[in-house]
C-alpha cells in the first residue's frame, strides 16, 4: 500500500511503501539518477533501513541505501545462515 493512501504523515516523512518493516522505502521515477543524502535527510530516523528504489528511465533499476545500513543486512544475512 502506498503512504499515500494508508498514511499520510509517513508519506510526508518521504516515505512512499508502508508494511515493509525492516524497511522504509522511497520510490523515484527519474531521467537522472537523485541525491540520495538529500532523499535519505528527509526520510524517518527509526529502527528500519532507509532504502531509495530508483526506475531510471531507459537506464535500469536501482536500490540505494546507506554503507552502514547495507553492512548490517549483510551480517544478519550471514548470521542467520542466508548468505
Amino acid at each position: 500500500m502506498t503512504s499515500r493512501a494508508g498514511d499520510r504523515s509517513k508519506d510526508s516523512q518521504g516515505v512512499d511503501i508502508l508494511n515493509t518493516k525492516p524497511f522504509n522505502i522511497q520510490a523515484k521515477s527519474k531521467i537522472n539518477f537523485p541525491n540520495p543524502a538529500t532523499i535519505f535527510k528527509e526520510m524517518p530516523k527509526d529502527s528500519n533501513y532507509n532504502v531509495l528504489a530508483v526506475k531510471l528511465k531507459s537506464k535500469g533499476n536501482y536500490i540505494v541505501m546507506e554503507m552502514d545500513d547495507f553492512l548490517e543486512v549483510l551480517i544478519v544475512l550471514k548470521t542467520n545462515g542466508v548468505i
